[in-house]
């Protein structure tokens, strides 16, 4: 049996697998949804995760609706057989991973998935740049190179996220490396280079969301936040052409106040919706499809708005944009919860401002309806945050029980 510090061998491989897995989805061998749909079954089958429902699946509920409103826009797609498949796996990848996350414990999942996991990935990205430089960068139309993963599709945005996941969560658990300083320097390092390799600006607002939301349920780790953001900027300030260039990225003013692009995006997208309101025009690749049809595919290349709302009801109709409009629910009801907390546990603080950052880097990506580790790492981060907040509720921690007040508990079934 694990320990509430430590994980078993088997216990790490799962939750290992669960971010990894769709990442090695972008090899080739797997891109076709009748392999992946294979392939995540016997996923299952030898994981052993869905021997039961779970209560932490209730917290995953609006992400199996949004699962059930992309099989209902395969009725609108010229491929049919590939939605229904692309849809089966990505409500696989939820129901696995609220799974895993309601079965372990919460304190020693929380440091695996959110320091080690992406920093490993971290890891991996900056050897393989140094070993492989030419295939480890992709470069951007305005001739700027940004760290990415060969062999798969990590876009970096993707790997930003993961490296700031690691950053945020590896400051806030720094106690664990009272002994090994020189590890926690290290760890520090190695994500701070991949944050700044991978050019991902929407990367550094998720930070800074972290940062705030921290800052917001516990007051005194503000200042320590702030010279934290504020040395990431001085790094900035001296690497990558400076400050000016890592935000603009060789663009015009007038290109990087549309967003690169993404406002006129959105412009074009929003006409798109109105072909398909209701049922939308097909999950996955439903919103390519659309937007090269009109005329900003020629300005642009476009494989998604590049919003996690727009592209919901875009490609699921309205069914799939209440579907994330709920996530973002959930979310703000972890935030409101812990913010009535006394002294927030650090696996609390942790799971809230990896959820908030997923979130905010959802407004301009669409990672978060895709299979993909932001969406594992979101479930990990609800289902754990909300397990450490009803502990924590059943131990009479919030603000008015010093004051003698009944408790406040928690139940799964208000979740």
């Amino acid at each position: 049996m694990a320990s509430d510090r430590h994980l078993e061998p088997w216990a790490l491989v799962i939750l290992t697998t669960i971010v990894i897995f769709p990442i090695a989805s972008g090899l080739e061998l797997l891109r076709l949804p009748g392999v992946l749909i294979g392939a995540f079954a016997a996923y299952i089958l030898v994981l052993g995760a869905l021997r039961r429902p779970e209560l932490g699946w209730r917290i995953a509920f609006p992400l199996v609706l949004f699962t059930g409103a992309a099989l209902i826009s395969a009725l609108n797609s010229s491929n049919m057989v590939s939605v229904i498949g692309r849809a089966g796996v990505f409500g696989s990848l939820v129901l696995v991973t609220a799974s895993a996350a309601y079965r372990y414990p919460v304190k020693a999942s929380c440091r695996w998935c959110f320091i080690w996991i992406p920093s490993g990935i971290s890891l991996i990205a900056l050897v393989l740049s140094l070993v492989d430089p030419s295939n480890a960068y992709l470069k951007s139309e305005s001739g700027i190179s940004r760290l990415s993963i060969p062999l798969v599709y990590l876009h970096p945005n993707t790997l930003g996220v993961l490296a700031v996941t690691g950053l945020v969560a590896t400051f806030m658990y720094r106690r664990l490396f009272t002994d090994r300083s020189l590890l926690f320097v290290g760890v520090l390092a190695i994500n701070t280079s991949v944050l700044l390799l991978s050019g991902s600006r929407s990367a550094l607002v998720d930070l800074v969301a972290g940062a705030f939301v921290i800052g917001f349920l516990r007051r005194a780790a503000l200042r320590r936040l702030f010279m934290f953001c504020l040395v990431v900027l001085v790094l900035l300030l001296f690497a990558r052409n400076g400050l000016q260039g890592a935000v603009l990225r060789g663009q015009e003013t007038s290109q990087f106040a549309k967003l690169s692009g993404r406002i006129p995006i959105w412009e074009a997208a929003g006409r798109a919706i109105r072909s398909a309101p209701v049922t939308g025009v097909g999950y996955s690749n439903g919103a390519r499809e659309a937007l090269e049809g009109t005329d900003i595919s020629l300005s642009y290349s476009v494989s998604t708005s590049d919003n996690v709302f727009i592209d919901a009801l875009l490609e699921c109709g309205v069914l799939g944009l209440i579907a994330i409009c709920m996530v973002a629910g959930r979310v703000a009801r972890l935030l409101a919860r812990s913010r009535q907390l006394v002294n927030p546990s650090v696996d609390l603080l942790v799971c809230c401002a990896v959820a908030a950052m997923v979130l905010v880097h959802s407004l301009t990506s669409s990672g978060l309806i895709r299979f993909s580790p932001l969406l594992a790492e979101l479930v990990l981060s609800l289902v754990l945050g909300f397990r450490e907040l009803a502990s924590l509720s059943a131990r009479h921690v919030f603000a008015g029980n010093h004051e003698g007040s009944a408790p406040h508990t928690h139940s799964w079934e208000r979740l």
